[in-house]
């Protein structure tokens, strides 16, 4: 087998336990492959331990918020709505847009609290935090007829994890907005056509952001969930694109 950094040929590969690739005897350190979850091996900052330490919030039993990682997710949430609004722009209906955007704000903070919370399951450390060029980005797409990309931020998280836990907690934001997607569609045979096109668009949505997140490359779950196990992966995967096309 090959190292995937240099192209050694390597009869006792290793494996990095972050990333999931595998290196040659060289390489098999996070540091020395450039691994792009390096930061998983570090543990938060003194200060921080601090400032999570003495300010934070527990709305639920060892479920904790800092007051900085509140203000992050409000400021994401705040601009993922404005995202909303231009989707939404030639909407005039009051009883059909604020719904609307109340249910593409929820997809988002289910999606990040999902990985909180099963990152926080797993004793991990687990925060939102902006991301200075997603945010920028994100706020770009907020202009009229500008191409749509929703990545504000991240749930970061620290402290030893292997690849299965890694993505496992990849694997629920996906899967939440899966759910969200199907519990969004069961009342479409009884419901008016205002909220129809409300439950619709939002199912649509949801399905949409979570095709997006499982694609197997670097930055989104997918990548974490096919470096475990491939066959979870492509499962998951194939639903998401049969909610697409169902919710077309």
């Amino acid at each position: 087998m090959r190292c995937e950094y240099c192209g050694k040929e390597e009869s006792l590969p290793f494996t990095c336990s972050y990333c999931g690739r595998v290196f040659c005897v060289e390489h098999r350190l996070p540091e020395n492959h450039k691994c792009p979850d390096l930061w998983m091996a570090k543990s938060p900052s003194k200060s921080f331990r601090i400032e999570s330490s003495y300010n934070a919030y527990s709305f639920i039993r060892n479920i904790k918020f800092s007051s900085i990682e509140i203000l992050h997710l409000t400021i994401g949430t705040i601009l993922v709505i404005l995202v909303g609004l231009s989707l939404m722009q030639f909407i005039r209906a009051w009883l059909i847009l604020i719904p609307s955007i109340a249910i593409f704000a929820s997809s988002f903070i289910l999606h990040e609290l999902a990985h909180k919370f099963a990152a926080q399951s797993y004793g991990l450390w687990a925060e939102f935090r902006l991301n200075t060029l997603g945010a920028i980005v994100t706020l770009i797409s907020i202009l009229p007829f500008f191409f749509k990309i929703i990545a504000p931020g991240a749930v970061l998280i620290s402290g030893y994890a292997t690849t299965k836990t890694l993505a496992r907690i990849a694997l629920v934001g996906p899967l939440i907005n899966m759910i969200f997607a199907l519990i969004l569609t069961l009342p479409l045979p009884i419901v008016s056509i205002p909220i129809y096109i409300i439950l619709k668009n939002g199912a649509y949505i949801n399905a949409l952001i979570a095709f997006f997140n499982l694609l197997p490359f670097g930055i989104f779950d997918g990548y974490k969930v096919m470096s475990w196990d491939k066959r979870v992966w492509a499962i998951t995967f194939v639903i998401s694109i049969i909610l697409l096309i169902m919710l077309r």
